[in-house]
């Protein structure tokens, strides 16, 4: 790892039927010691993030793990962790598999492409409120786990320590002949703020096109 570096972290949870992948990147921002490998990085994000996804969850979920890899051109493999894997501990039972929580981010810039939302699944019933938002309990455990996102984590590692930055990747069209070339570009996160209200939020099955289970 180097600073500079940019890398996609996507996080996984399912139910028997359902996968929910979250898709987020981070550049690194600070290395102590010449910072940690990628291995001990990865599994330090994993069991720093795990306990707030579980949290969140009915027992009839479950956090599988995460996954990391190096956004570059070619992309780099993906490497996977599954040490913190385990079920949901919040009471009740799965809302319906499409209603997700959301987390909103902030850049210091204006605009869509500057903006981004993670949609953490599997909402429990006991923390939707009468209304059908999440009740003030809900609130605080689903901002406990944006603020362990970002903006700004340090994992540490028998001395050795890494700093990455939380960036919403947007995206901007080149005119040329089409199809049009899509030119990614990043800006740092700056603000992760609990939303009260719910979304939906596709999800496929663990065969699905574009959500495989990857462990």
């Amino acid at each position: 790892m180097a600073i500079g570096d940019r890398y996609l972290i996507k996080t996984v949870c399912n139910t028997a039927s359902q996968v929910s992948i979250n898709r987020l990147h981070y550049q690194v921002i600070g290395e102590v010691g010449g910072g940690l490998v990628l291995f001990d990085l990865l599994q330090a994000y994993t069991a720093a993030i795990a306990g707030f996804y579980k949290a969140l969850m009915p027992p009839t979920a479950a956090f599988r793990g995460c996954s990391i890899k190096l956004v570059a051109n070619p992309p780099g493999l993906d490497l996977t962790n599954s040490a913190s894997a385990g079920d949901g501990t919040a009471l009740g039972d799965a809302v319906p598999t499409q209603v997700s929580y959301i987390i909103k981010l902030n850049s210091l810039f204006g605009g869509g492409s500057f903006r981004g939302r993670v949609y953490p699944g599997f909402v429990a019933t006991n923390h939707v409120d009468a209304d059908g938002g999440l009740t003030a309990g809900a609130i605080v455990k689903l901002q406990d786990l944006a603020d362990q996102m970002g903006p700004v984590d340090t994992f540490v590692n028998a001395g050795v320590s890494t700093t990455m930055q939380l960036m919403v990747r947007g995206t901007s069209a080149n005119p040329a002949p089409p199809p049009p070339r899509i030119n990614p570009f990043y800006s740092n996160v700056g603000l992760l703020t609990a939303q009260a209200k719910l979304a939906t939020q596709r999800r496929r099955g663990q065969f699905g096109r574009t959500n495989p289970l990857p462990f």
